[in-house]
């Protein structure tokens, strides 16, 4: 009898990266690269402040999550510590802010097309993953997704609302 893999599999960082390659390969390639605009400089300080994000949140997140590289029906345990702390996917919101920081300095049309793809590709992944992490760690996973914003770094207000008879 044959071993069937497990559908989760295929919710691999290496896959996400092949499809965002080609399509950023296509971008380059299908669109002309047209200066959309001239930046000034305060774009290119916001460039570098992303450039900074992007060394600070993927470097630590590398740093605390040892199997940020593994299928997420792999991951072993659920790290809720260290900028996993400040955000779900820390990798991917360093990625994406990497992405539009490069576009923000360098505004060709190519550029805008890519870090579009990337964006989407990566919030849909992120979304695939936290699917196959709610099936691995349950209501761990379920408390941290509602007390932790998946990719931008400001706390979450949780309310607990009393009923009336609490009171």
């Amino acid at each position: 009898m044959k071993k069937r893999l497990h559908p989760d599999v295929w919710i691999h960082p290496f896959l996400m990266w092949a499809i965002i390659i080609a399509g950023v390969v296509a971008a380059f390639d299908d669109f002309h690269e047209t200066l959309l605009y001239k930046p000034p400089v305060l774009l290119y300080l916001l460039g570098g402040m992303c450039f900074v994000y992007w060394i600070y949140f993927f470097i630590r997140g590398i740093s605390v999550n040892t199997e940020a590289s593994f299928p997420a029906s792999r991951i072993s345990r659920l790290i809720t510590s260290g900028v996993y702390e400040k955000v779900r996917h820390p990798l991917y919101s360093a990625d994406i802010v990497l992405a539009w920081g490069v576009f923000i300095i360098y505004p060709l049309s190519a550029l805008f097309v890519s870090a579009t793809w990337l964006t989407i590709i990566m919030v849909l992944w992120a979304y695939l993953e936290e699917q196959s992490l709610k099936q691995s760690f349950g209501i761990a996973y379920d408390t941290y997704q509602k007390h932790t914003r998946a990719f931008i770094p400001i706390k979450k207000n949780v309310y607990h609302k009393t009923s009336d008879t609490e009171k």
